[in-house]
């Protein structure tokens, strides 16, 4: 009982902490480019936001995250702060992120614009639903933008991160990752759990027909190829949470087939194993109907 008692308070206490403190996991969008090309040079993300948006910076700006020792006075006459073409303006100079890094690696520098937890970029994408990738130089002077980019693709469907930068092509490349509620998760993980339990299931009946055809002739029985049928379900409507999937987070239509039939790092008899209700459903009809054909010979 006293276990219970501590383990409530522990609860509530850490609820309060993190309600003081204000407790979050910041969400990085992050945008790789060229180790060489990003020497002297910024990655910022333009969103189109105008200044009557309530999340628009006017007075204050955290544009030093990215340029270190700059007045704000300064900040406002670069070319990046007064940039609003086609309604677009810079995250960097007007949004409220958490925060700017810079990182590097062997050959990449990694950008990244943080805000505020992953609900926030979610809330960010349906609110703006596009974007563009802006190059500037230290001082604030544009270089280069990229074309206009969807941050969804379909309902739920948000970009990934991070974008990979192609320097050469003033291009981004992207994929989209399906925002699936937790019903949905749940199901799948379930579905997964009674594929396997199926295929168990189907494998054991199937020998046990084999052992009980030398006693009973008459097997196959038409219920045999319903249950062989009923244990394929499972790996049936996963398959459709799959292809729902797949449609969802494809660049391409035509990359559809791929991925779908894509086993990544699943091994060829985990496949096999839960094909196995397919198999034996195929074996125990085509078993069954060559039985009947037989006996109906017999009789004629």
């Amino acid at each position: 009982m006293k276990f219970f008692k501590y383990s409530a308070a522990l609860f509530v206490i850490i609820l309060f902490v993190s309600a003081l403190t204000g407790c979050h996991a910041m969400y990085c969008m992050g945008i790789r480019a060229d180790k060489n090309f990003m020497d002297g040079k910024i990655l910022d993300i333009l969103i189109p936001m105008n200044e009557n948006d309530e999340n628009y910076l006017d007075s204050k700006t955290y544009f030093d995250f990215a340029f270190k020792g700059k007045s704000l006075e300064y900040v406002r006459n670069t070319e990046i702060y007064r940039y609003h073409e086609n309604g677009y303006a810079s995250m960097i100079c007007h949004y409220p992120l958490t925060d700017y890094r810079i990182s590097e690696t062997d050959n990449l520098t990694s950008s990244e614009v943080c805000l505020n937890g992953k609900q926030e970029f979610l809330d960010l994408c349906d609110k703006y639903e596009k974007f563009k990738i802006a190059v500037l130089d230290t001082d604030g002077n544009i270089l280069s933008v990229t074309e206009e980019y969807n941050f969804k693709s379909w309902k739920k469907c948000y970009i990934r991160t991070p974008f990979e930068y192609d320097c050469e092509k003033n291009t981004i490349f992207s994929e989209y990752e399906y925002e699936r509620d937790f019903g949905i998760v749940f199901i799948e993980f379930v579905l997964a759990l009674l594929m396997r339990i199926f295929s168990a299931i189907a494998i054991i009946q199937f020998f046990v027909i084999i052992v009980l055809r030398y006693s009973e002739s008459e097997l196959p029985k038409y219920y045999h190829v319903i249950f062989s049928f009923t244990y394929c379900l499972p790996s049936v409507f996963r398959l459709a949470l799959r292809l729902d999937y797949v449609i969802h987070t494809v660049a391409e239509k035509s990359e559809i087939l791929g991925k779908f039939l894509d086993t990544g790092d699943t091994s060829p008899f985990e496949v096999l194993y839960c094909a196995a209700p397919y198999i034996l459903f195929v074996a125990v009809s085509i078993w069954f109907a060559v039985r009947k054909i037989y006996e109906k010979n017999q009789t004629n």
